[in-house]
């Protein structure tokens, strides 16, 4: 993932929830009032629901060890899947990190929330987010993101009273000089990769401390806690001995790096479609020490919480925001530009309170707009059953509100990279439409598969039957993106003029995309 050093990360403080000051107060006081009645009754107070949330960017389910790969140490995710829950066919609808980690954190879809893309969207203010909902219940919120496209002015610190998003270092290696120069690429491209050859990302183990040290000062109040890893995120180059783990006898050129790769693919013909598997085994491999190397730095974070003895009582989720293209369907080292599993598969692990469950394991459906309902319904907050998603717990029963078909789409709406298709599909669990849409949304290419028959989605179902059945999908999908755009009513977009950090102030750039 990185190309430099990482610096220690900055905390900033966020918004906070709305009237926070006040609710506190009034918290100390109803907290000292309970407090006394139940000693005086002789009654021990149950202790309340923590919550944490970590979300992997760029995971695919089937790279883990708990999830089938035999070969990666990943002992820690292992270990909890073992305690907990793992869920075998979870979805995100959306592989791009912003609007995945939108529908994380509101229970909605893209095409309600309204973001459809990084960098020119902005989750609107009207959307109440599940920090908000939390600190409604006096919940400590804190937030520690390893990514600029999870900033601040992109909405998802609404509700956090701490919201930690100093970057440290770039995702690309560019002459942002040369960049101004270069005539093929339009003004907001230019100011995007300025950005990206800035500080955009920070590694785990500086997310991972800025965690530690905030629930270090934590106090009687339960917490909510979002983790944000993107160490699997394309460049692979993870620190230490991690780099090479898994192929260590290697004598090629590639060193994980998006542009070395891209340098070689131009100077052997490897693209399209003709990369070596040699060559391809070790851009694997390398991804791989990438969450063997995440791994270790979540045992740290659980660990604590199991030192100070609030493991028990706190609810873990982690959670992929989308998965990573190896070439199955011509995404190599992506992931936003199709709906195949490979990018919308994502692992899913929870851990109850109480030990409830462990060791279960799930294969019904789920999505990943499930998680903000299920968080809901385990404090015992209010407003959960008013989202489009559905708790994926009642009691012991696991999963009871297993959708029956879940909408996918990709590359939908203005893309800060224009797109010439756009993609959109219904999947069950056993069979899938896929639909390519031109530029205006209309549908071009239907494709349907039985995934029992056709798990890796490379042989579209051709019998009449499967025809008719594919139409009737097909109207379903369309109609249901549609009500769901209707239901945002075109909220989200802001454009790449408002896009702003200090890094980009320091190039020059002011008000609008290209403006010096």
């Amino acid at each position: 993932m990185f190309t430099t050093d990482e610096a220690s990360a900055r905390p900033r403080a966020g918004r906070g929830t709305r009237g926070e000051n006040a609710r506190r107060a009034l918290a100390v006081g109803l907290g000292a009032a309970v407090a006394l009645a139940a000693g005086g009754c002789g009654e021990a107070v149950e202790p309340r629901v923590n919550v944490l949330l970590v979300t992997l960017d760029t995971a695919r389910a089937d790279r883990l060890g708990c999830y089938g790969n035999e070969r990666i140490d990943t002992p820690n995710l292992d270990a909890l899947a073992r305690e907990g829950v793992r869920f075998e066919q979870a979805f995100t609808p959306v592989p791009s990190t912003l609007p995945s980690h939108c529908s994380i954190m509101t229970g909605a879809s893209p095409a309600r929330h309204g973001v459809h893309d990084n960098g020119i969207y902005r989750l609107d203010g009207s959307f109440t987010t599940l920090a908000e909902r939390l600190g409604e219940q006096d919940y400590r919120t804190a937030a520690f993101v390893a990514a600029f496209v999870l900033d601040r002015q992109f909405g998802l610190d609404q509700g956090f009273a701490t919201y930690d998003d100093a970057m440290s270092a770039p995702l690309i290696a560019r002459d942002i000089a040369a960049l101004r120069e270069a005539d093929a690429l339009t003004d907001e491209q230019k100011k995007w990769f300025a950005q990206q050859a800035s500080p955009y990302q920070r590694r785990a183990e500086a997310v991972v401390d800025g965690a530690l040290a905030w629930l270090a000062a934590d106090d009687d109040e339960p917490f909510f806690l979002w983790v944000h890893a993107f160490d699997a995120h394309a460049s692979y180059q993870a620190p230490g001995s991690f780099e090479t783990l898994y192929d260590p006898d290697y004598a090629g050129s590639l060193d994980g790096e998006l542009g070395s790769f891209y340098r070689a693919a131009g100077e052997h013909g490897w693209l399209p479609g003709g990369v070596p598997e040699r060559e391809k085994a070790h851009m694997i491999a390398r991804y791989d020490g990438e969450l063997a190397y995440l791994d270790g730095e979540l045992g740290r974070l659980f660990a604590a919480l199991r030192a100070d003895g609030r493991w028990d009582e706190t609810l873990v989720i982690v959670v992929g925001d989308h998965g990573e293209g190896f070439g199955e369907h011509g995404q190599l080292w992506e992931h936003n530009g199709e709906i195949f599993d490979e990018v919308m598969r994502v692992p899913l692990i929870t851990k109850r309170p109480g030990g409830r469950s462990a060791g279960s394991v799930v294969e019904s459906l789920v999505r990943t707009i499930d998680l903000a309902p299920t968080v809901l319904e385990a404090v015992d907050a209010s407003g959960w059953a008013e989202l489009e998603g559905a708790s994926l717990f009642d009691g012991d029963t696991l999963a009871p509100g297993a959708p029956r078909r879940i909408l996918l789409q990709a590359l939908r709406e203005r893309q800060a990279w224009p797109s010439p298709h756009s993609w959109l599909g219904l999947r069950t669990a056993g069979e899938k439409l896929v639909l390519l849409c031109d530029e205006s949304g209309a549908v071009t290419q239907t494709a349907l598969f039985d995934l029992t028959a056709d798990p890796s989605e490379r042989r579209p179902a051709v019998a009449p039957a499967d025809a008719a059945r594919a139409a009737e999908w097909t109207a379903e999908a369309v109609a249901l993106y549609a009500e769901r755009m209707a239901a945002a009513g075109g909220r989200g977009w802001r454009g790449m003029d408002a896009l702003t950090s200090d890094a980009l102030l320091d190039l020059g750039y002011t008000g609008g995309a290209g403006e010096e």
